[in-house]
């Protein structure tokens, strides 16, 4: 199945972010939730950042700033 947060952050971790346009993409083509995090509390923008992914991360950044947080529906 496909797990929009997980390609976010295997795409941050993997520096598969050479293009602006491909991260781009990704987020407004799946609605990707810019501000999600994983199991251990961390976003995209977290993982590229350790993993020393400058570009991926002023990508991630930009679109943060520019997309809303999806609040989560709890039952």
């Amino acid at each position: 199945a496909f797990s929009s947060e997980s390609t976010q952050h295997s795409t941050s971790t993997r520096g598969r972010c050479g293009l602006f346009g491909t991260v781009e993409y990704l987020v407004e083509e799946y609605d990707v939730d810019i501000h999600a995090r994983d199991k251990s509390g961390r976003t995209a923008l977290d993982v590229a950042e350790r993993h020393g992914r400058t570009e991926c991360a002023s990508v991630l950044r930009e679109l943060a700033t520019t997309r809303p947080r999806i609040e989560s529906s709890s039952d």
